[in-house]
């Protein structure tokens, strides 16, 4: 079960052990949502500086300039698309953890949450997953750069 709501778990005025452990999940799970954010907020901002650059150095005919440009753009989205898939992967955990933790919760103190359907988390989950931000824009960077490398190389042959 996947949990949307989990307001007003308090038992009088001290949290339990484990909406404690519910709580600090969450804040993980925020926390590694920002680093995600923040890493694709970086590749955008590197992409730009870096086509900029390329448009320059294209128009002075510097292609040594340019191919190696091509070659950092390509190493840079690369970078961003591991690092974001080891976060996405830890956010994979985390949810799992917050929805066990949810579960005992729920068990405990007879909270009634709101929940998703297994069969619609499962559709959410699988549905166009490469889609995502994380995983489409260094892949589209990636595609560019080489075309971008292979018109430099063209370009250098004339």
């Amino acid at each position: 079960m996947f949990i949307i709501f989990i307001e007003g778990l308090k038992m009088g005025n001290e949290f339990t052990a484990l909406q404690y452990q519910l709580s600090t999940v969450i804040d993980w799970i925020k926390h590694e949502d920002n680093l995600i954010n923040h890493r694709l907020g970086w590749l955008l901002a590197i992409q730009g500086v870096m086509f900029a650059g390329f448009a320059l150095t294209i128009d002075k005919h510097v292609t040594v300039m340019a191919f190696a440009l091509c070659i950092i753009g390509i190493c840079s989205a690369l970078s961003v698309r591991l690092i974001c898939d080891v976060g996405s992967n830890t956010l994979a955990v985390l949810h799992d953890r917050r929805n066990i933790l949810a579960k005992k919760i729920d068990e405990e103190v007879k909270f009634e949450a709101l929940y998703f359907s297994d069969d619609v988390k499962m559709r959410v989950r699988t549905r166009f997953p490469s889609l995502r931000p994380w995983k489409l824009l260094p892949v589209l960077f990636i595609s560019v750069w080489f075309f971008l490398g292979g018109y430099v190389i063209l370009l250098r042959l004339e």
